[in-house]
């Protein structure tokens, strides 16, 4: 069904499954987030081709073939769907953030980011405060989806508007707008005093934020 509801085919069919199961369906996807190819696929599929063809042909009819990164993403994303019903699959959801896999890390982001809860928060903002900056975007990304609920990261986001990559001030310049009025006033302090991308960032951002020019326009002129 997961599979299911991440194709193109009889997805409503999988999406009103998993609305009649609901929560019984978290134990099973969180297994799934944390599916392992076996040993033997890591070493022997495909098969090398300088084996004997008949142990070739041994080999894929015994072995099945790497499959775990795939049951990893389409459980996310069935995650996703569930929103906060599901924050007992964060910590697994953590791992596929903060992993290697960049296919696997933008759909745990969503589910994160659906999922919202204060748990969720504080993965995105471990992976904001890494060195590793390949996760900055993604986390980032995961608190604009929580909306309002994502205030208790904003200094983190506020420390990304001068980011050396574009596409992470951009990610925190949307997440900042749907935090809204917290972000206002550390917003406008940074258009006051800031320094270079950081304060050109925040400038850009200060107008989306309000909703009367008379907040705005003192700090920027």
């Amino acid at each position: 069904w997961a599979f299911q509801l991440y194709g193109p085919v009889r997805r409503e069919e999988a999406q009103a499954i998993f609305r009649q199961l609901d929560v019984q369906t978290v134990p099973d996807l969180v297994r799934m987030l944390r599916s392992k190819d076996p040993l033997l696929t890591k070493m022997l599929f495909p098969p090398p081709v300088w084996l004997p063809l008949p142990l070739q042909q041994l080999i894929r009819r015994s072995i099945r073939p790497a499959d775990a990164s795939a049951r990893r993403i389409v459980a996310a994303n069935a995650i996703a769907s569930l929103g906060p019903k599901a924050s007992a699959a964060v910590p697994a959801l953590a791992v596929l953030l903060c992993g290697d896999n960049p296919d696997e890390r933008w759909p745990a982001a969503t589910a994160l980011g659906r999922i919202g809860s204060p748990a969720a928060i504080e993965v995105c903002v471990s992976a904001l405060r890494s060195p590793v900056t390949n996760l900055h975007h993604a986390a980032v990304y995961a608190l604009g989806e929580m909306g309002t609920n994502a205030a208790p990261a904003l200094a983190e986001v506020l420390g990304c508007l001068g980011h050396p990559l574009e596409e992470v001030r951009a990610s925190a310049s949307h997440t900042l707008t749907q935090i809204g009025t917290p972000a206002l006033e550390p917003l406008v302090e940074r258009v006051r005093t800031g320094r270079g991308t950081a304060r050109r960032t925040a400038a850009q951002v200060l107008p989306r934020l309000c909703s009367t020019p008379r907040i705005a326009l003192p700090p920027l002129l």
